[in-house]
C-alpha cells in the first residue's frame, strides 16, 4: 500500500501543515474564493502548499488498491472530513484518476 510506504517517507513540516494548511481551509470553509485563496498567497507558501499536497497526489498515482488504501487513510487520520485533511484526500484522489494536479483544484474541491 503506497500509503503505508510512503508515510513513514514523508518528511512534512508540522508548523507549515498546521499554520498553512489550515488557514487554506478555513479560508475555504468561510466562504473565501478558492481563485483568490491560490492568488492571495505569497509565493513561498503557495510553493510549500503546493509541495506539500503533491507528495498526497504522488501517493495517489502509485495507488493500486483504491479502496483499501483509502478506508486505511481514513483509520491512520491522513484523511480526514472537516479538517484541511480533505485536501489530502482531493489530492489523493485526483492523483488516483490520473488527473493534472493543480492547488486550486485541490483546494476548491473541498468547498462546500
Amino acid at each position: 500500500d503506497p500509503l503505508d510506504d510512503e508515510q513513514a517517507s514523508l518528511e512534512l513540516d508540522p508548523e507549515k501543515e498546521n499554520s498553512l494548511m489550515i488557514r487554506i481551509y478555513d479560508d475555504v470553509v468561510a466562504g473565501k474564493i478558492p481563485g483568490k485563496i491560490v492568488s492571495d498567497l505569497r509565493q513561498p507558501d503557495r510553493l510549500a502548499a503546493e509541495d506539500y499536497l503533491r507528495t498526497f497526489y504522488r501517493l495517489g498515482q502509485k495507488g493500486q488498491d483504491s479502496g483499501r488504501s483509502v478506508i486505511g487513510g481514513f483509520k491512520k487520520g491522513i484523511f480526514e472530513i472537516g479538517t484541511y485533511r480533505e485536501m489530502h484526500l482531493s489530492a489523493y484522489m485526483y492523483g488516483l484518476n490520473g488527473t493534472e494536479f493543480f492547488l486550486l483544484n485541490v483546494v476548491g474541491s473541498v468547498q462546500q
